[in-house]
């Protein structure tokens, strides 16, 4: 009985971890100032890397927390026994948290980079 409680606990345990990685998504959405809106003021000629094309559009922005919440409440409602399903949703949202906080800002740290005082 107490292996069966620890599992419960365990799932618990990613699928709040989970759950937090969407709230954080959020913010990271609604916190930051519109990137593309920053791109196109700074250089519009300038081709941005596929990345950064990719998460600094409001499909990316919007849609990935949407589809996480989702993600969640799939497994809320299936409850799978195993552990596996609820480990590669906590990695791949947490991966999807990363991609979203870095590439929309990797063109600034690179130029970022070649700036110097003369």
């Amino acid at each position: 009985m107490a292996e069966r409680d620890q599992a419960g606990f365990v799932h618990g345990v990613f699928t709040g971890y989970a759950g937090f990685v969407v709230l954080v998504q959020l913010v990271l959405g609604a916190g930051f100032p519109d990137m593309r809106a920053v791109y196109k003021d700074l250089a519009s000629d300038v081709p941005l890397p596929l990345l950064t094309r990719i998460t600094i559009h409001p499909a990316w922005v919007w849609g990935m927390p949407v589809l996480g919440i989702l993600t969640i409440m799939g497994l809320l409602a299936r409850r799978p026994r195993s552990l596996v399903p609820y480990i590669v949703v906590a990695v791949v949202l947490t991966g999807v948290a990363l991609l979203t906080w870095w590439y929309p800002r990797a063109p600034i740290y690179a130029l970022a980079g070649n700036i110097t005082a003369d």
